[in-house]
């Protein structure tokens, strides 16, 4: 994604109305629940077994607050992936 592309969707997240931003609770909900701290560990570390997939399972497990912040984050996330599908559904032209 170049810069000019990333710059209007922050700029319109920035004005996401909350009918939008209730639209896009479900999608974060979901991305939300299927990422487990194993798997989350497992991609940071980019292996399945080891000290350093231990340790961020063993950060990822005792950090407080972090489910709330990777909520935020997968909410966040699901309301970007509506903004770039709304972008791409304008930019379509009818053949």
């Amino acid at each position: 994604m170049d810069i000019q592309t990333e710059n209007e969707i922050l700029r319109a997240l920035k004005k996401l109305t909350v009918e939008e931003e209730e639209f896009c609770q479900p999608g974060g909900e979901y991305l939300y629940g299927s990422l487990t701290n194993a798997y989350l560990a497992q991609k940071l570390a980019d292996a399945d077994k080891g000290d350093e997939y231990n340790a961020w399972l063993l950060v990822l497990e005792t950090t407080d607050g972090f489910d709330e912040v990777l909520y935020d984050v997968t909410q966040k996330v699901e309301q970007i992936l509506y903004l770039m599908r709304c972008r791409d559904a304008y930019y379509e032209v009818p053949a």
